[in-house]
């Protein structure tokens, strides 16, 4: 069983079944947002993305979608906090049948057609809040236990790291979130892509005492 877990806030992957990307765009409202999309997509010949944090109103949905892929599958749920995920797939190359959606995550099976191959995918945006991470490391447990053989890939940005050295400064109960976010992949039995290129790519704009920044 292959299962890898990416937690950078920009993370294409591929297995020999699919090639994928999760990015938190920060808002698509924006053209030269969408854009990026589009170039991402091609530039790695993506199949599926996962998009986080769109901040698109739902009477929008639509039209962006369009204005980006507009001959891929969406999905996208606006009944719960899951609206902050996008998922988009190219039909001519992947199936997707999204089979569990939470509060911080959807899980997806994806089909590849060509080689009739299977990939479980959860495209995941982690909370802030130490109760609510708790809470999706047991999401991440119980997923872990009903999968089958197949292929487990986890990415998206979780809002904590595994290292220090992967944040400039510390806050709050970062160091105890650490530690918990290790003990949840060691459960789970996944495993933590290698990084590649900039290694500090966000800022929370802060100006207080406790900027972040985190690869």
């Amino acid at each position: 069983m292959l299962k890898i877990v990416s937690h950078d806030r920009y993370a294409p992957f591929w297995v020999p079944m699919i090639s994928a990307a999760v990015w938190n765009v920060q808002g698509l409202n924006l053209r030269d947002h969408q854009v990026s999309v589009i170039d991402l997509v091609y530039e790695y010949r993506l199949h599926l993305v996962g998009l986080l944090e769109t901040r698109v109103a739902a009477n929008t949905v639509s039209r962006i979608q369009l204005n980006m892929l507009p001959r891929w599958n969406w999905f996208i749920d606006y009944s719960g906090p899951s609206n902050r995920i996008w998922v988009a797939c190219d039909d001519d190359w992947q199936g997707l049948d999204v089979v569990d959606v939470g509060s911080q995550h959807i899980q997806c099976c994806v089909l590849t057609r060509n080689l009739n191959h299977h990939v479980l995918l959860t495209i995941a945006y982690g909370a802030n809040e130490l109760g609510l991470q708790r809470e999706f490391w047991q999401d991440l447990g119980h997923l872990a236990h009903v999968i089958d053989d197949s292929p487990w890939l986890v990415g998206g940005d979780f809002n904590i790291v595994l290292d220090m050295s992967e944040m400039c400064v510390t806050s709050g109960d970062i160091c105890v979130a650490m530690e918990e976010f290790r003990t949840c992949l060691h459960d789970t039995s996944l495993l933590c892509l290698p990084m590649q290129g900039e290694r500090f790519t966000w800022h929370n704009c802060s100006s207080d005492a406790k900027p972040l920044e985190a690869t």
